[in-house]
């Protein structure tokens, strides 16, 4: 279309520009069959992608951070498992070496009762003690000892406790421990 040249047609044209223009600023009338309680209000088409597009990013940014988070726990849950079970290899150790030391102590006891038994069997079959019933009872108790001193023995090695040789050695507090 070209621009008139007569004042009056381009004056005419720009009434009826300016009369189009101002019948799309008037509301458009509502489509028949509407229901009247819907809200007239539509959303913005672009608003609402972009705010779906907003949403999707930061489900995304969510997502990563509980990956983060998800690894962190897990790798704290096998550190504290690590830690536990290292803590139960410690309590076990010193539960072992609390009953290893009480082994060795009746053991210790079983093998002084032994040797002071077997010094005092001759003295005490002498002549006060000839019959034979208290010999036998003697001799089962020091069997019974000898016995039980066996079972100690064994159990130690079991567990892997072995009797460090110091018998008229020097004193060695590193492998050694005082006792009397």
């Amino acid at each position: 279309m070209k621009w008139p040249a007569d004042a009056e047609a381009r004056r005419r044209m720009i009434e009826a520009l300016l009369a189009w223009v101002e019948e799309l600023e008037k509301a458009e009338p509502e489509p028949e069959g509407l229901d009247p309680e819907v809200a007239t209000d539509v959303p913005d088409l672009y608003a609402t992608v972009a705010a779906l597009e907003s949403l999707r990013r930061e489900v995304g940014i969510q997502g990563r951070a509980f990956s983060r988070l998800a690894e962190a726990s897990r790798q704290a849950d096998a550190e504290a498992e690590k830690r536990l079970r290292e803590s139960l290899l410690r309590e076990r150790e010193a539960g072992r070496r609390e009953v290893l030391a009480g082994l060795l102590d009746a053991r210790d006891r079983f093998a002084r009762a032994l040797s002071s038994l077997r010094e005092q069997v001759p003295l005490l079959t002498g002549r006060l003690f000839r019959k034979g019933r208290r010999r036998a009872a003697l001799a089962a108790l020091v069997e019974g000892l000898r016995l039980n001193l066996e079972s100690v023995d064994e159990t130690l090695r079991e567990n892997d406790c072995r009797e460090i040789p110091a018998e008229g050695r020097p004193f060695d507090p590193k492998t050694m421990r005082a006792v009397e």
